[in-house]
């Protein structure tokens, strides 16, 4: 069976469907998803590693750039949470002082906050969720 019998076969390229711009000049775009049960952050990094190796190779005036890197935004996402916790757990044990004028009270506040945000994040886990960072 020869392939002209079965199909089509024309020498050529496919129409063009889409396209792509950087700095107004064409150019091939790539688009990189994690799989549902993967890491942005992790999947990111691999990229970036991947392009650096690549990179390398690429004939002289070719070059990679990455124009989006949703691992970064995760990565800044999670820092500016912790800073968050951080910042808001000092603060609402100077408050508790404050007003309360009692280092017992602060003290208990001070233990029951990381004890909460602990217990919170392995009930997460226990229920199987991630925070896919």
């Amino acid at each position: 069976v020869r392939l002209g019998q079965v199909a089509e076969v024309k020498d050529g390229f496919a129409e063009m469907t889409g396209y792509s711009l950087r700095n107004g000049r064409p150019n091939v775009g790539i688009s990189v998803t994690r799989s549902r049960d993967a890491s942005t952050v992790s999947v990111a990094q691999s990229a970036r590693k991947l392009v650096a190796e690549i990179e390398k190779e690429l004939p002289k005036g070719t070059t990679l750039e990455i124009t989006q890197d949703g691992g970064k935004d995760a990565e800044n996402s999670l820092h500016n949470v912790t800073d968050a916790l951080v910042f808001g757990a000092g603060l609402t044990i100077f408050v508790v002082y404050a007003f309360l004028n009692s280092w017992r009270s602060t003290l208990i506040t001070a233990l029951s906050l990381p004890t909460s945000v602990l217990a919170a994040f392995i009930a997460v886990w226990l229920m199987g969720f991630s925070l896919n960072f």
